[in-house]
């Protein structure tokens, strides 16, 4: 029997997961590290994680996500890093990224986002923002919200 309450670091790299399911990740509430890159996965769905977690880091790099949905990173409070470089987001929704209270880097690099509007990013504390390689045509004027001035 597989013990994995004390696990901390989870690396499914290269697997060919193409679909994660809501509760997926329920019994990894000791994971702090997770990442999920160079797979298929095309959706980020809601509820794969656990009311009470300690994750940190989630990476979602190099796979063919499309959508995520608006409730797919409740309970993640204790992210500090969330990396979706390399897929084909169009867009993240304001809501998608409000529970994320103590985010600080922010990935999204190298995806298909062409309009970059304020009201689609909280306030957020970030200290690392990545927009490059994106067809980002123009950028929503006013002020911002990721930082105040």
């Amino acid at each position: 029997m597989l013990v994995v309450n004390k696990l901390t670091k989870l690396t499914l790299v290269h697997c060919n997961i193409i679909e994660i399911k809501p509760r997926t990740f329920y019994k990894l509430g000791s994971v702090k590290y997770l990442h999920l890159d160079n797979n298929h996965i095309k959706t980020v769905p809601p509820g794969i994680f656990a009311e009470v977690n300690e994750l940190q880091t989630l990476t979602f790099m190099y796979n063919d996500i499309f959508t995520v949905s608006p409730e797919a990173f409740l309970n993640l409070n204790q992210l500090f890093e969330l990396d979706l470089r390399g897929n084909e987001l169009t867009e993240v929704q304001r809501k998608t990224l409000e529970p994320l209270t103590n985010l600080t880097i922010l990935f999204l690099q190298n995806n298909q986002m062409k309009y970059v509007h304020a009201a689609s990013l909280p306030y957020m504390q970030l200290r690392q923002l990545s927009l490059m390689d994106n067809k980002i045509m123009g950028l929503e004027r006013g002020r911002s919200p990721i930082c105040r001035t």
